[in-house]
């Protein structure tokens, strides 16, 4: 798979996945689910492809508990 190759030097790193349910251009999140583990997906239901114009809020929440919980609390292990 051409995008596993692209992505093997940061499909290790925590992933955050915003998956807009009423964008009808990527179908499931699965596929890129696949290519990081490490992932969280957070659903947006009737979101479209803009999702931050559609659902700012739930956006900036899903981005901040991610970061506070992933991120800010593994940051050293991240680093090296």
């Amino acid at each position: 798979m051409l995008e596993a190759e692209h992505l093997a030097g940061i499909a290790h790193l925590p992933t955050l996945i915003l998956w807009a349910d009423a964008d009808p251009g990527f179908g499931t999140p699965h596929r890129f689910e696949g290519l990081f583990p490490k992932h969280r997906t957070v659903v947006l239901k009737n979101v479209g492809h803009f999702l931050e114009e559609d659902a700012p809020d739930e956006v900036a929440e899903a981005i901040l508990r991610w970061w506070a919980e992933e991120v800010a609390s593994a940051e050293p292990a991240i680093r090296s």
